[in-house]
């Protein structure tokens, strides 16, 4: 789904069918990060091991880092005219000046995200489970939620709902830094905290009418208001949508069990973080009219992701960025 997202497969089609397709597919970031937050606090030794949170961090610093340096180095925007004009190893330098003076124009941005948009899942989720971490070394986990709601409901005033009259412009991205994951970590380390279990029919109810409210929210938004610049954007009813998949990820533990999808799950890391390449790639070279190969470039760009994680996974140094 977030493949879907960044590739706008019906663009060129219809705008209400791919806004539709965006809005459905807004849940899979905030449900990674309530996984992530479920896992690191369903540990044995719980929240409370130094240990493990610096090795978490170490971790999510390694894939960030490594990440970076390959949307860096990749000239992935580079044109076949600027090849012809200035030799390869000119094209390539004028890339990486260019990118250079990117890092220092967009210091917040690099800081937060990397190289590629897409890496800021990774600097999130660190700061995220930092924050939770701390307030459950406090031994007031809960009251992390005081300061992630309020830092969630910046995040909706200053970006999908800057266009509102309670819209707030703020001269950085708020989707990066803690602002959206650390409601959706918190919420997955409540959940992991609790004895607490939804039945099946909540479950899906849950994410039935998370769906229906993420359409209704977002459409009614763009159609009194206008439409924000370019999302994914995550609202009050991504919060229910995300818990919907949780809920049924928690209802029913052996769903797709013994499946190739379950195999596939292994790699969701290196399959998030190398689709981008490949919808670039993809998007350029498939000699097919736009309507076409944008419904293509998803499938496509989810399939060759996969087959690179898998291929990545089979080196003992590169494994460690990709599963």
């Amino acid at each position: 789904m977030v493949i879907a997202n960044h590739a706008h497969p019906f663009r060129e089609l219809s705008w209400s069918l791919n806004e539709g397709v965006n809005q459905a597919a807004s849940f899979a970031v905030p449900f990674f990060f309530i996984v992530a937050g479920y896992l690191f606090a369903s540990r044995p030794l719980g929240l409370g091991a130094p240990g493990r949170w610096a090795r978490y961090m170490r971790r999510l610093l390694l894939v960030f880092v490594s990440w970076s340096t390959v949307y860096l180095l990749l000239p992935l925007s580079l044109t076949a005219a600027q090849v012809e004009e200035l030799g390869p190893w000119g094209a390539y330098r004028h890339y990486l000046e260019g990118r250079y003076d990117w890092i220092m124009s967009n210091r917040y941005e690099f800081l937060t995200q990397g190289t590629s948009f897409h890496l800021w899942f990774l600097v999130s989720l660190a700061m995220a489970v930092t924050l939770v971490y701390v307030f459950d070394r406090l031994g007031i986990a809960n009251k992390v939620f005081l300061v992630a709601i309020p830092m969630y409901l910046f995040t909706i005033v200053t970006r999908y709902y800057v266009l509102t009259p309670v819209g707030i412009e703020v001269g950085f991205n708020t989707r990066n830094g803690p602002f959206v994951s650390t409601l959706y970590v918190a919420l997955g380390a409540a959940l992991a905290r609790s004895s607490w279990r939804p039945s099946p029919r909540l479950a899906w109810a849950t994410l039935g009418a998370g769906l229906a409210a993420q359409l209704a929210e977002a459409f009614f938004i763009i159609e009194k208001y206008g439409q924000p610049s370019p999302g994914p954007y995550y609202i009050f009813s991504t919060v229910p949508f995300a818990l919907g998949f949780m809920f049924v990820a928690l209802a029913r533990p052996g769903l797709g069990e013994g499946t190739v999808v379950a195999r596939w799950g292994l790699y969701t890391l290196g399959v998030y973080a190398a689709h981008m390449v490949m919808v670039t790639l993809l998007g350029r070279m498939l000699p097919l009219p736009p309507a076409v190969s944008e419904i293509l470039v998803a499938p496509l760009a989810f399939l060759t992701s996969l087959g690179l994680a898998v291929i990545l996974a089979r080196n003992r140094f590169s494994r460690r960025i990709v599963i």
